[in-house]
């Protein structure tokens, strides 16, 4: 009948707008779209791209920045000075706007291993200042251990006092005793 497909539509259009509508608030609208797109499509070259991530990095939402930290943890997606900047601004913009990359964020504990010394020290310094947990235990390592560098050293004791989870107050314990031992 004519009246219930024009209520069945109407019903269908109602429907269609709700999740349309709850699709943008689980997806907040991008200030940094174009530069996002242009990002994505592999044909920016590698000297370019340091003053788009930073860009990203400055403007984009939770989503954005999920992309840069993507690349970021891709053992082939940024040269190691890059993905230090990277990291220092996707800090700042933890710091100075409170928004960090959405999703999981532990695979950062892979650059906590790395063998370039600052992509090491900026990753431990991020991870403290996102508190991820799950990097607790690659902190505790680095602390406690004497061929650490006085600086990687100090950036896991800083992420350890920033989680304050059982481990790390332990973990600090034991190295304020060691000291008071020295």
């Amino acid at each position: 009948c004519l009246s219930c497909s024009v209520l069945f539509g109407g019903l269908l259009s109602l429907v269609a707008s709700w999740f349309a509508s709850v699709r943008a608030e689980e997806m907040p609208p991008s200030s940094v779209g174009a530069v996002m797109k242009l990002f994505q499509s592999g044909r920016l070259p590698a000297e370019r791209q340091g003053p788009v991530v930073e860009m990203i990095c400055n403007r984009g939402n939770e989503h954005d920045l999920k992309v840069i930290f993507d690349r970021l943890v891709d053992p082939n997606g940024f040269a190691p000075a890059l993905r230090v900047k990277a990291m220092s601004w996707l800090a700042d913009a933890a710091t100075t706007r409170k928004v960090k990359p959405a999703g999981d964020l532990s695979q950062l504990e892979k650059l906590t291993e790395s063998d370039d010394a600052a992509v090491q020290l900026s990753a431990l310094q991020l991870a403290s200042l996102w508190k991820i947990a799950s990097i607790s235990k690659s902190l505790q390592t680095i602390a406690l251990n004497e061929k650490s560098s006085p600086e990687l050293q100090q950036a896991a004791i800083e992420g350890l006092a920033s989680l304050g989870d059982d481990g790390a107050r332990e973990t600090l314990a034991g190295w304020v005793h060691r000291r008071r031992d020295l």
